[in-house]
This record gives C-alpha cells, structure tokens and sequence, in this order.
C-alpha cells in the first residue's frame, strides 16, 4: 500500500498491475470458455446456404401437411421391418455347433449385406458423382456379406464357436473387407488418380468409425466441418440414434420411475440451452403496420425479402463472405431457383460461387427434375397475386401479401430492411439449420422408443427370444412391465416434440414438420443408410450366437 500526501491508502503500482493481469486472465478465460462451449454446440457449427434455403422453400411451397407427417411416420420402419424379418430365420443351440447352426449365417449375410449398402448409401451423398452406382453398391454389399461370412466360419472352425465377443472381436476385419470391396468396385486407378476422392472416402470412413456420446460428436463434426449444413442430419442419424435406441433398451429393464424423470431432466436442461438462441432470434424485417398486424409474417417471408431487397438495390452487404451460395450437395429445385442460383453465381460475391467446386451427388442442378414448385403454390392460389418478373422476383416465389408490400414499400422502409440485412440474412440461414438439427434430435428421441415398443413383443413371441439375453428370462408380465415402461419414456418425449413443434411454429412461422419432412425426403438415401446399419447393429449386437 501507497499513502498519498492527505493520508489516504492507494494500491501500489505493483499492485494495481497484478489485479490488472488477474482481470485480464479472468476474462481471457471466461471469453475462451464461452468460445469452446458455443463451438461444442452443434447447432452453432453451421448454418443454412441460399441453395438450401430455396430447396427448402421450393419443398415448403410444395408439399401437404399430410404428406410430411407420412414422411416423418415411415422413415424408420424399413429398417426396423428388415430386423425383424432376419430374427424370424430359425436358429439352433450354439452348444450344436457352427455347421448345425446355418441360420447363423444366412443372417449374418443378410445383415452385413443391408448394412454394407447403407454404408454405401451414406458414403454416396458425400463422394464425387456418380462414383458409385446403386449396381456397385449392390456388389460391394455382396462381396462384404460373402467374404465377411467365409472369414467367421474359418475363425469358428479354427478356434471356438460361438466367438468370444465375435462381433466387437472381427469388426475390424469385417472394416477392412468393406474397404477391400468398395475399392475393387470403384477401381484402383480411379483412387490413385483422384486426391479428392480419396480425401473425401478417408474422411467419410472416419466418420463412420466414430461413434459414442460428446466426444465422438465434436470428432465426427470436426471430421465434416466441409459438410456445412449436412452435418446436422449426419450426427443426428448416427451418434444421437445409437444413443437412443441404448436408451430405449435399457428403459426396458428399469423398474423406477425416478430413471425416466432423471433422464427426462437431462434431457430438458440440454433442450433449453439449444432453444436459446431460437427463441432470443433477432427480427429480421420491421414489424407489419397496423392494417397487417393480424397477420404472422413466416420466418422463410423475412428472409425472401431482405435476399429481394438486397438483389433489387445492388447492396453487396450480405453477399460477401459470410453468406454461402451453394449446398455441400446439389438439391431439388425449381426452374426459377436454378436459374437464380447461376446468376447469383456469377456475381462472386459469396464465399462460395463455384460448381465445380464442391462436392457432387448422383445428381447435379442441371439434371435435376423441376419441383412441382412450378405449379402454383398453396397461397398463389388463393391469391391469385401478378407480381412483375423482375430478377427480385424471381428470387423466391410470392408466398401472401406482406412480400409484395414490402417489396414496392417506401424507400425509407426499404433502407431499414436493407440496412438489417448485413447480418439478418446470415443469423436467419444459422436459425434455419438450429431449428432443423433440434427438430431433428427431438424427433429421433420420441420415434426410436414408440417403435420399440411394438418390435419387443413381436421379438418375444419368436422363437430367436430364447437366444437373446433381455427376452430370454422375460415373463408376459414382465413384458407388459417393460413396454409400459419404453411407452412411458417415448410418450414424454413426444410431448415434448409436440411442444417443440408449437413453440417454433409460433416463434418462426411455419411448421417444423416441414423442415423435418424435407431433410427425411431429400437426404433419404444417406439416412436410411444410416438407420438400416445402426437399427441391424444394435437390436441383434446381444444375440447368444454372437458371443455377447
């Protein structure tokens, strides 16, 4: 301490300095803290493209109410049938050994053939077009399930049967095999003369290689960072459903009630930090005057008119940099859209304008068939708006009264919509892939255990029950005990979803049913993929012939 010349008591220099540094470390720390946990996020990772924005709106414009919840409800089903129907392959004692035991390998040539080509299935939405054909998967599916099975019998035969920990035990020959195929398949010289490809196969197999909770997560997303908004729906369909389908195994067993209300609670705490910045959204356009108030203006509507607004007066504000034109992937659009997206293409002013470089799908933009977009849409019909065919509205298509207003509005409105739009149309694109991985996560929780519960006494009343270790000793009253329980978990999860469903169709516009139902139906491939290899992996991992 430092007494001045009144006898007052001041901090010494020195002092002073180290409260300054301890200061400046705290909030260094704090600041790095809140950087790593909003990274670790993966709602913040990304966040929508123009390209994904459109083939959205094209498929909202398009699209029944009925249709998406027909989407929603018959995703999972292939998969779960498909299990189903190999547990009804009849199987003998494994002390019988693995020759009387035949229908051990029909079903694991079954098996490792559906997941085979749903690995391929993933691996063709992110690989160079036509890569991979759905003959070739066909074939490397064959040869992994052939192969694979041919490799089991020898190790059977040589040391015991049934393999101790067979399946956790050979898995990574059973890899090595998939390789071997899908190299044999696309072509050696086709890997050795395309770097990308075989960055694009590497990183994918990665992917596919990581699995489990948080850290897998953050791998898997540090793994698909070019991924950009695919990411959301790859995690989802991975990480997320093999978490629940072991969630909805063990509820099966759980006597208490104080398990379901702990996991509900968990649950809910991780639910709310994600809705934050959802629910906190910005307003992306000014409020409707007081003749529109009765009308809701669709998070979608704020965003076609600020891209309008801003391609109408030339601002280059939103369209440098930050603000992705083109998916990871091409999409379904419209003819109108198509043509948009190559205009705005060539006016280099987003981070990312060229075809040639991204990744590509089977299909490209201009192979694709035209949305039924080109129809008119639900509103236009009840419309029945003639708005000019200027390259403002071509950008979107007219969807209600409040777009046009906006669009021949005053020019001191339309500087504030403009002005907002550096920033808007960015927030509002990371809002769309927030809301869509949340819808996404919730949705997975509450189907994966409401199709559990049928799928458990059909298992039960095979003869396959006795050989897997949770039917085995299971009672009809237990089993009654035991769906109660898998009803109970998927019953509070899909109040929850239904909560969800509300909240954001109230906060953004428009039902997230829609946006649930455009992932399912345009990524279906890569996710029935991913739900036919964990749905076989999982249900039939703890099978008594398996060494489990």
């Amino acid at each position: 301490m430092v007494i001045d010349s009144n006898g007052k008591q001041h901090a010494s220099p020195q002092t002073q300095s180290r409260h300054s540094y301890l200061a400046s470390l705290t909030t260094r720390i704090k600041r790095s803290m809140a950087t790593k946990w909003h990274r670790s996020q993966i709602g913040h990772r990304s966040e929508y493209s123009i390209e994904r924005f459109l083939a959205f709106r094209d498929y909202y414009e398009s699209t029944s109410m009925t249709h998406a919840i027909a989407v929603c409800a018959l995703t999972p089903l292939p998969a779960l049938l498909t299990a189903l129907l190999i547990d009804c392959i009849p199987l003998r004692h494994p002390s019988e050994g693995w020759q009387a035991n035949y229908g051990v390998w029909i079903r694991q040539f079954l098996a490792m053939f559906f997941e085979s080509v749903g690995v391929v299935f993933q691996m063709r939405e992110v690989v160079e077009a036509r890569t991979i054909s759905i003959t070739g998967a066909v074939k490397i599916g064959l040869g992994t399930a052939v192969s694979s099975v041919l490799v089991t019998i020898i190790v059977a035969d040589l040391w015991k049967f049934p393999i101790p920990f067979g399946f956790v035990f050979l898995i990574n020959v059973y890899v090595l095999l998939f390789a071997t195929s899908m190299i044999l398949v696309i072509g050696p010289q086709v890997l050795k003369s395309s770097p990308t490809l075989r960055a694009q196969i590497k990183a994918q197999l990665f992917i596919i290689a990581n699995q489990g909770v948080f850290i897998a997560k953050q791998n898997i997303a540090n793994a698909a960072e070019s991924y950009h908004e695919y990411v959301g729906p790859l995690l989802v369909f991975s990480v997320d459903l093999f978490n629940v389908y072991y969630v909805a195994i063990c509820m099966e067993s759980s006597t208490a009630l104080a398990t379901t209300f702990t996991m509900m609670v968990a649950d809910s705490l991780h639910l709310v930090l994600s809705l934050r910045s959802v629910l906190c959204r910005p307003k992306l356009v000014q409020e409707p005057s007081k003749s529109n108030a009765t009308q809701c203006v669709c998070y979608l509507e704020e965003i076609s008119s600020i891209l309008r607004n801003t391609v109408a007066h030339k601002s280059p504000q939103i369209l440098h940099r930050r603000v992705r034109l083109l998916a990871p992937f091409p999409l379904r659009l419209s003819n109108d859209c198509k043509s948009m997206i190559r205009k705005l293409a060539k006016s280099g002013k987003f981070s990312n304008d060229g075809f040639a470089s991204r990744r590509c799908s089977k299909n490209s933009i201009s192979t694709r068939k035209a949305s039924t977009l080109s129809k008119p849409s639900r509103i236009a019909k009840l419309h029945h708006r003639v708005t000019p065919t200027t390259l403002a509205t071509v950008l979107l298509p007219q969807r209600g009264p409040i777009l046009s207003d906006l669009i021949v509005s005053s020019g001191a409105s339309i500087g504030i919509v403009v002005n907002s739009s550096r920033s808007g149309v960015f927030d509002g694109l990371q809002i769309l892939f927030q809301s869509e991985y949340i819808i996404l996560a919730e949705y997975i929780e509450f189907i994966v255990p409401t199709l559990y519960a049928p799928y458990l006494p059909a298992l039960f009343h095979l003869p396959v029950a006795e050989y897997y270790p949770h039917t085995a000793t299971l009672t009809s009253d237990n089993l009654s005990r035991a769906i109660i329980n898998i009803l109970t978990y998927a019953a509070i999860e899909f109040a929850g979803f239904s909560a969800l469903v509300l909240l954001f169709k109230r906060t953004l516009g428009f039902s997230p049913l829609y946006q649930l139902a455009f992932v399912l139906e345009t990524h279906a491939f890569a996710i029935q993929g991913h739900l036919f290899v964990w749905t076989l992996a999982i249900l039939h991992l703890t099978l008594m012939h398996h060494g489990t």
